[in-house]
């Protein structure tokens, strides 16, 4: 796998001309995926619940860890066979523990499955390790019990830069849309166009009923400043976008 395709949370906000805790808010909203790079043993399991009850039929064959399972699903007694084996690749984070990880005050989450970035080119390439084209990652342990999950921080986390691009240009589209539905803004001025932007950077994912998501007027008005707009203008621009609804919200200043 090329590294170079991949970035970290910080390359990411660089992208995006934003910064770390904008960048986790896409992730919780799922805007944005973000996966590991993983070198953990596990088994491809064709689906995350079901009461799968199994044995082993191999086990670490010539001294490896690479076992081989069979499977039984005892709700619709569905079967199959799976060979375990070390998952040196990016695999995504399920939206669950992605969305855990952007919002916990640690920055950590324990997983336990992972979601593959490509499902049917593994099983082409490899169906005894990954029998079904669609499938989660069950972690191992390194004892080979499936009970510990596995513990990651915002520092495991990777990005795809064709995501990073395909959002950036959905976020220039955006912008476009903003000023006008036409796209020609020739008769506007550019504090109006600033301020179609920042009500929809600010507040077009905000939740009205949840005042954490509400931004405060100064963070607006410090954008809309870094922007252009001279600082007499900023702070009444700030209060002229904030939704009626948002007035009282826990974060206004």
């Amino acid at each position: 796998m090329s590294i170079s395709r991949l970035m970290t949370l910080e390359k990411a906000a660089q992208a995006l001309e934003t910064d770390e805790r904008e960048v986790l808010a896409l992730v919780a909203e799922n805007r944005l995926r973000c996966g590991v790079f993983s070198k953990w043993y596990g088994q491809a399991m064709p689906e995350r619940g079901g009461r799968w009850k199994g044995h082993v039929s191999e086990y670490h064959p010539n001294g490896s860890r690479e076992s081989k399972f069979h499977y039984t699903n005892e709700l619709t007694g569905r079967q199959f066979c799976v060979r375990g084996g070390r998952t040196a690749q990016f695999w995504f984070l399920e939206h669950h523990d992605a969305y855990l990880i952007a919002t916990s005050p640690d920055g950590a989450v324990e997983v336990g499955f992972l979601v593959p970035e490509d499902g049917a080119k593994l099983h082409e390439q490899n169906p005894e390790r990954f029998p079904t084209p669609e499938f989660v990652l069950w972690l191992e342990t390194e004892e080979g019990a499936q009970d510990s999950p596995r513990r990651i921080t915002l520092n495991d986390l990777w990005f795809r830069r064709i995501d990073i691009e395909a959002l950036k240009q959905q976020e220039a589209e955006n912008d476009r849309d903003a000023t006008t539905s036409t796209g020609d803004r020739w008769f506007m001025s550019k504090d109006l166009v600033l301020l179609n932007q920042a009500s929809r950077k600010w507040w077009a994912n905000a939740d009205r009923d949840d005042g954490t998501t509400h931004p405060r007027n100064s963070e607006v008005e410090e954008w809309l400043k870094s922007e252009g707009m001279a600082e007499s203008k900023a702070t009444s621009a700030a209060s002229i976008i904030r939704p009626e609804w948002a007035v009282k919200g826990r974060r206004a200043d």
